[in-house]
C-alpha cells in the first residue's frame, strides 16, 4: 500500500472535513480527495485509487453515504469506515449490512481515529489475502478433472466444483444444502444395489472411505457413469471433524479402455470369437461347476473343411473369410448362454450349457444346413464345411478337460474322414 495509506474523505460539511483531513495528516495518512456527494466519492474511487475511505452517512444529492458504500463495495471492494454524528439503532443497522470496517461516532478522539484505521487496513488486507487463497482454491478445484463435493456432519452439500457438477448433471445452486445421496446416487456395478451412508460410515470411523472397484453414478438426466469414489473426513484447524470431503471421477474413458484390452487379451483378432486360453478356461470353469452341482453339458469340436486348399487355391484373404463366414453362422444359432472359441488355425470348440449330447446334435445339424444354404448361394467359388465331434460332461464323470477334448476330437476325426471318403 506504499509508506503512507491513502484516505479518501466523503464529508459534505466543508469545515468538519478540513478538520478530519487535519487529524489525518498529524497521524501520518495522506488524504487523497474529499467528496461532498455519492457520486463524487464514486468518482474518486476510480481516479485516486484510496486504500480506504471515511464515509459520512449524511451526504449531499440523491445518494447518502450507506447507498454509496453499498455501490463502492460492489464496484471497487474498498474498505468503508462510518465517521458520522448519527448512532441511533436504525442508522446501525442499515449501516452494518453493508459490511463496514468500522464505526465511529463524532466527535472522535485521534487516538480511536487511528486505531480504527489501523484495525481496518490490517483486516481488508487480511482478507484480500484470505480472497486471493480462496479464489486460488476454487480455480483449482475448477480446474481438476475429479468431481469434489464436501459435506457438513450431517451429510449436506456445501461445496462441489465445476467436474462434480458436469459429472452429475447438477448445479450447485440446486445441490447446495441437499443431502449428498439426492445428488451423488451410488449403485454396485457388480450388483445393481444401491450403496447408502459411506459419509456416516467416514464420519463415524474417522478415517478413509474408497469404494472399491468402480460404482455406477446415476446422474440428473438418469445415465449410468462408472466412477471410483473416496470419501475422507474434513477437519478444522483444532482438528475437530467438520465433514466429508468426496472425491469422484467419471472412469468411462479407462473403462472403455480396460473393455478393450480385455477384448484384445481374451478374443480372436480375426473372428471376433473367444481365443484358445479363454475358451479353455471358460470349459475348465464349467466342469467345476457342474461337479459342484450336478449339471451337465456338452462340446462341439470343430474342423474346417479343405481350409489349406482353399487358402493353396484362392489365397489366405479368402481362407480368413471362410473361417469368419463359419464363425458368424455358428454364433447366429447358439444361444447366449453357450460359448464358442478359436482353438487354433481351422479348429473351434462350441461349450453347449446345459444340453444334453442330442440337443448339441440338432444345434450342429441347423449350422450345417446353414452351411449348405449359403453355399448354394454359389456365393463362393468353392463349398464351406466342416466336420464335428461332439462330447458329453456329467457331474460325476471322472473325464479331465484334456480327456473331454479328446472325445470330441476324436468323433471329429472319424467325421471327417467319413466326409472325405463320400467326396
Amino acid at each position: 500500500m506504499g509508506d503512507k495509506s491513502k484516505i479518501l474523505i466523503v464529508e459534505d460539511e466543508v469545515i468538519v472535513a478540513k478538520d478530519i483531513q487535519m487529524s489525518l495528516e498529524n497521524l501520518g495518512y495522506e488524504v487523497c480527495g474529499h467528496a461532498v456527494s455519492g457520486q463524487d466519492a464514486i468518482s474518486l474511487c476510480e481516479t485516486k485509487n484510496p486504500d480506504i475511505i471515511l464515509m459520512d452517512i449524511v451526504l449531499n444529492g440523491p445518494l447518502d453515504g450507506i447507498e454509496t458504500s453499498e455501490i463502492i463495495r460492489s464496484l471497487f471492494s474498498l474498505p468503508v469506515i462510518y465517521l458520522t454524528a448519527y448512532s441511533d439503532e436504525v442508522t446501525i443497522q442499515k449501516a452494518k449490512i453493508t459490511e463496514p470496517f468500522g464505526y465511529i461516532i463524532k466527535p472522535f478522539e485521534e487516538r480511536d481515529l487511528k486505531t480504527t484505521i489501523e484495525m481496518a487496513l490490517y483486516k481488508y488486507k487480511t482478507d484480500l489475502l484470505l480472497n486471493n487463497k480462496e479464489k486460488w482454491l476454487s480455480t483449482v478445484f475448477n480446474s481438476i478433472s475429479e468431481g469434489i463435493i464436501t459435506t457438513d456432519m450431517d451429510g449436506n452439500i456445501e461445496f462441489m466444483n465445476k467436474s462434480a457438477e458436469h459429472i452429475t448433471g447438477y448445479k450447485i445452486d440446486d445441490a447446495c444444502k441437499k443431502h449428498y445421496s439426492k445428488i451423488l446416487k451410488a449403485t454396485s456395478e457388480e450388483t445393481g444395489e444401491e450403496i447408502f451412508d459411506f459419509v456416516s460410515k467416514c464420519i463415524k470411523e474417522g478415517v478413509e472411505v474408497i469404494i472399491n472397484d468402480y460404482v455406477n453414478l446415476i446422474t440428473k438426466e438418469g445415465f449410468e457413469t462408472p466412477a471410483n469414489i473416496t470419501v475422507n473426513v474434513l477437519k478444522d484447524s483444532s482438528e475437530h471433524t467438520i465433514g466429508t470431503v468426496i472425491n469422484f471421477a467419471n472412469m468411462s474413458a479407462l473403462k472403455n479402455y480396460e473393455n478393450e484390452l480385455t477384448k484384445y487379451a481374451t478374443t480372436d483378432s480375426l473372428t471376433g470369437v473367444l481365443n484358445r486360453k479363454t475358451g479353455l478356461f471358460y470349459l475348465e470353469k464349467q466342469i467345476q461347476l457342474c461337479k459342484r452341482y450336478g449339471n451337465f453339458f456338452s462340446i462341439a469340436y470343430i474342423d474346417v473343411n479343405y481350409l489349406k486348399e482353399i487358402n493353396e487355391k484362392f489365397g489366405e484373404n479368402c481362407g480368413d473369410e471362410v473361417l469368419k463366414i463359419i464363425c458368424s453362422i455358428i454364433k447366429n444359432d447358439i444361444r447366449e448362454s453357450d460359448t464358442v472359441c478359436r482353438l487354433g488355425g481351422d479348429e473351434f470348440l462350441i461349450l453347449f450349457s446345459m444340453t444334453s449330447i442330442e440337443e448339441a446334435k440338432i444345434v450342429w445339424e441347423r449350422i450345417e444346413k446353414k452351411l449348405d444354404i449359403y453355399n448354394a448361394s454359389k456365393a463362393k467359388p468353392f463349398d464351406i464345411s466342416a466336420a464335428c465331434g461332439l462330447a458329453q460332461f456329467e457331474a460325476n464323470d471322472d473325464k479331465n478337460l484334456e480327456e473331454l477334448i479328446n472325445i470330441a476330437d476324436e468323433e471329429m476325426y472319424r467325421n471327417k474322414i467319413s466326409f472325405k471318403n463320400k467326396k
